[in-house]
């Protein structure tokens, strides 16, 4: 599998919101943060609750 990086997209295993990694700390956890509705919330995960969200898979938006 691939390791977790700073900047990646990421969700619980068990579901909930798409989050983005912004820190590796030095215990192990990462540093996430996601929008609920206009609040950005954080919190830190260990990677095994953590898996990697494919963005490639979805449409590139369409700009006018």
């Amino acid at each position: 599998m691939e390791s977790i990086k700073v900047g990646m997209v990421v969700q619980l295993k068990s579901g909930g919101p798409k989050m983005t990694v912004s820190k590796l700390r030095q215990d192990g956890k990462l540093d996430c943060d996601w929008f609920a509705g206009t609040n950005i919330q954080s919190e830190a995960f260990i990677s095994e609750v953590l898996k990697i969200v494919d963005e490639t898979k979805r449409p590139a938006p369409i700009m006018k």
